[in-house]
């Protein structure tokens, strides 16, 4: 993917509060006429959700880890 293409994706993500992923993954769905019970941008929605927490529960165990253990 060309960089000018890419930046025009993250400004219409941006735009639309989607990842980049989801907004590539809805434009993908609505060229194709995509219909399905779970679409891939709420699934990738959900995935980018999903790391999200998992980052924030890594941030607290360290930060459990640091008060404990005295760092």
């Amino acid at each position: 993917m060309s960089t000018e293409l890419k930046e025009m994706l993250q400004e219409e993500a941006k735009k639309n509060g989607r990842s980049l992923n989801s907004e590539i993954i809805k434009r993908l769905e609505d060229s194709l006429g995509y219909v399905g019970s779970q679409s891939l941008e709420e699934r990738a929605d959900f995935m980018d959700r999903l790391r999200a927490l998992e980052e924030l529960i890594d941030e607290l165990k360290s930060d459990t880890h640091k008060k404990t253990t005295g760092e």
